[in-house]
């Protein structure tokens, strides 16, 4: 998240300063501690909804052409459209 530029601000001027040593605008990073959640550079905990469908049927083979590989990738899209139509 990026906060509005404010003239006088410390994070402008910390930014700025930086800026002038570095030679170019050094990101900002905000997060959370490994033992303090106050501050960091972790991420925060937010959860990951994950949506698994069902397997899709294929054949192994040393040599595929490349018919069968647009086949199985057809296959894939199809069902990643219905997985994704069925968990809107």
């Amino acid at each position: 998240m990026q906060k509005e530029k404010e003239e006088k601000s410390r994070i402008r001027k910390t930014q700025e300063f930086l800026t002038q040593v570095l030679g170019f605008s050094a990101p900002m990073f905000h997060g959370r501690g490994v033992f303090q959640y106050n501050m960091g550079y972790l991420p925060f905990r937010k959860p990951i909804t994950t949506v698994v469908g069902k397997p899709i049927d294929v054949i192994q083979v040393d040599e595929p052409t490349d018919e069968q590989i647009y086949d199985l990738h057809d296959k894939y899209i199809i069902k990643h459209y219905k997985n994704i139509l069925q968990n809107k």
